[in-house]
This record gives structure tokens, C-alpha cells and sequence, in this order.
């Protein structure tokens, strides 16, 4: 692949740092983090290796870059759903509000895998002023979209819906490291049978979200 020119102005600029994103989440769709590499992506870009360095410092600002995008569409999807929910219902269910997070999880499972390497390995080589940028976009989404879900279900009181999303956030993470083990590790599983450590992400996480909202609403 030949190596494209330097971009010139703001927006051949915006343009290469979204392609370069853009590159990084395919490579991730097969592949997983430690596999991948910057001269990996700046080949798939058509774009010399110093040059994602001149828009990413690291190969971690680099995929947190990518995870904030993800985390934003999300968050938007959830908005818009649960604005439409409560503009249709007065009173929602929890059927309802199981499948709003089931629907935002199960179709996003990049960004589950993403999320489960976000405090481990993303946030360990980045800068404040990036560390700073992320966290403050992830808590201002986390207080809206848990208002939404306060005022989309009546049951959750003052507080309960950030709670919520937090409890989401704590169950993807820990239900996700343990359903993708290591090749070696499910190997051992498979030919020892140890079946029980084989975890399904969809049913786990699912058990657990459901024995937490069924707790909030007998509060």
C-alpha cells in the first residue's frame, strides 16, 4: 500500500485521525490488543508509522480515542431509546428496561471488549490532560442518561439511575475478563472439563442485571 502525503489542513487532519480510528477498530474486530501494533495500522492506513504519532502519543491514548467514540454512541442509543420509551409508557416495566441494556450491550460487542481492558490496560500509558478528557465525558454521560432512566422508571429513586450504570459498567467488566480466558486457560478448561468456568457473556450478564434491578425495585 503506498504511503499517503502529510495532511495539510484541519480537516485532511480530522479526516486521517478518524481513518486511523477507523483502521484500529477492524484490525480489534478480529484481533485483540496486545496483537495489534502501530506499524500494523499505519500500514492498513496507507500512512508512515510516525504519523499516527503525531495524533496519538500511545497505542493506549490511541484505542482510548476509539473507546470514547463507542462509549458516546452508546450512551446515545440508550438516550434515545428510553426518551421514546417514557414518551409511549407512563409507567415502564423492568421487561422494559432489560431490554434497553440488553440491547445496548449485545449489540456492542466491541465495545464490551473494549470496556474490559479500559482501566487495566487503556488508562495505564496516557497523559492527565487525556485521562482527564475521557473521565469527565464518561461521568457527564453516566448523570444523564441515569436521570433518563429515573424518569423513564418510576421505582428507581433519587440516585438509583447513575447507581445503575455503574453496576452496569462493574458487571460487563468483571462477566467479560472471565467469559474471554486466555487460549491456554480455555484450553485446559475444554480438555479437563472443567465446564463451569465456561462463561457465557449474554447469560451472565443478563442473570446479574437482572437480580440487580429486581433489588432496586423492592427497595
Amino acid at each position: 500500500m503506498s504511503i499517503k502525503k502529510r495532511a495539510i489542513n484541519e480537516e485532511q487532519k480530522l479526516q486521517r485521525k478518524k481513518n486511523i480510528l477507523k483502521v484500529a477498530l477492524e484490525l480489534f474486530k478480529n484481533s485483540s490488543f496486545h496483537k495489534i501494533n502501530i506499524e500494523q495500522i499505519a500500514k492498513k492506513a496507507g500512512i508512515a508509522k510516525g504519523t499516527v504519532f503525531l495524533y496519538f502519543k500511545t497505542k493506549e491514548e490511541l484505542f482510548l480515542s476509539l473507546t470514547k467514540i463507542e462509549i458516546e454512541k452508546l450512551f446515545k442509543e440508550l438516550n434515545d431509546s428510553l426518551i421514546e420509551l417514557s414518551n409511549k409508557k407512563k409507567n415502564c416495566s423492568t421487561d422494559d428496561i432489560m431490554k434497553i441494556i440488553k440491547e445496548g450491550t449485545f449489540n456492542n460487542p466491541v465495545l464490551i471488549r473494549l470496556i474490559a481492558i479500559l482501566n487495566i490496560i487503556l488508562e495505564k500509558n496516557i497523559d492527565y490532560k487525556t485521562a482527564s478528557d475521557f473521565k469527565i465525558m464518561l461521568y457527564n454521560n453516566i448523570i444523564k442518561t441515569g436521570s433518563l432512566f429515573e424518569k423513564c422508571f418510576p421505582f428507581l429513586k433519587s440516585g438509583e439511575g447513575i447507581q445503575l450504570i455503574l453496576w452496569i459498567y462493574i458487571s460487563i467488566i468483571g462477566v467479560q475478563q472471565i467469559s474471554d480466558p486466555s487460549p491456554v486457560a480455555k484450553k485446559v478448561i475444554n480438555e479437563a472439563g472443567l465446564n463451569l468456568f465456561n462463561i457465557n457473556f449474554n447469560d451472565q450478564f443478563t442473570s446479574l442485571i437482572n437480580i440487580i434491578i429486581k433489588g432496586l425495585e423492592s427497595k
